[in-house]
């Protein structure tokens, strides 16, 4: 984990030379495709009557997205792209680590509200698939997270948030709420039970 932060600070540390090679991102006032690269933390959690990881459990996010401007009108952009998501959660000598891979479809509503300075509060949905995952517990062996009495690999979230842009430079902060039960009770099972995975995220990063 120590190397993940390692890298979002060296980023963060060189985002304003980067800022200096281009005039700029989003252009709120002509229409306009985007290209970006995001970099971040999450702290997650999963909630339910079956899950043993409802606290916090911090992991890495790195993606890159693409955004396009949907009406002449108004600074309405659709975006869209690929992320490494680490979720999971974590409890009394338990810990869950989930990875994913991501791909949201986010509608933004860009705010200019200085020279060069944008504000962009989003919303919308989340499909995540599950490519691995790892549950250790205390005094027994540890095993994947997904499969029969676990958890299923697909999910849907609502991530709703916002972010601000000056010049290329970009950074956000929102919240993913799962929509998913994501506990796979097996067939013919007498209780039900229920898993959701929340997070936290923040990422920064850049708008070419």
């Amino acid at each position: 984990m120590k190397k993940y932060f390692l890298s979002l600070v060296v980023l963060f540390l060189s985002l304003p030379t980067m800022a200096q090679m281009s005039g700029g991102g989003l252009i709120l006032t002509t229409e306009n495709v985007y290209y970006g690269f995001r970099l971040g933390a999450a702290f997650s959690a999963i909630r339910g009557n079956g899950s043993h990881a409802k606290n916090l459990k911090p992991g890495f996010t790195m993606g890159g997205v693409v955004g396009v401007r949907v009406n002449d009108q108004t600074p309405l952009f659709l975006e869209s792209g690929v992320y490494y998501a680490q979720r999971g959660g974590r409890g009394e000598d338990y810990k869950c680590s989930l990875h994913y891979l991501e791909v949201p479809l986010l509608i933004k509503y860009g705010i200019e509200t200085a020279s060069d300075v944008s504000v962009l509060p989003f919303l919308g949905p989340a499909i995540s698939f599950g490519l691995s995952g790892h549950i250790k517990e205390t005094g027994l062996p540890g095993g994947t997270a997904f499969g029969d009495n676990r958890f299923n690999r697909f999910d849907i979230g609502v991530k709703l948030g916002s972010g601000i842009e000056y010049n290329m430079l970009y950074a956000e902060v929102g919240f993913q709420f799962g929509v998913v039960n994501v506990y796979n009770n097996p067939k013919g099972a007498i209780d039900e039970y229920s898993a959701y995975v929340n997070s936290l995220f923040i990422n920064v990063g850049i708008n070419f």
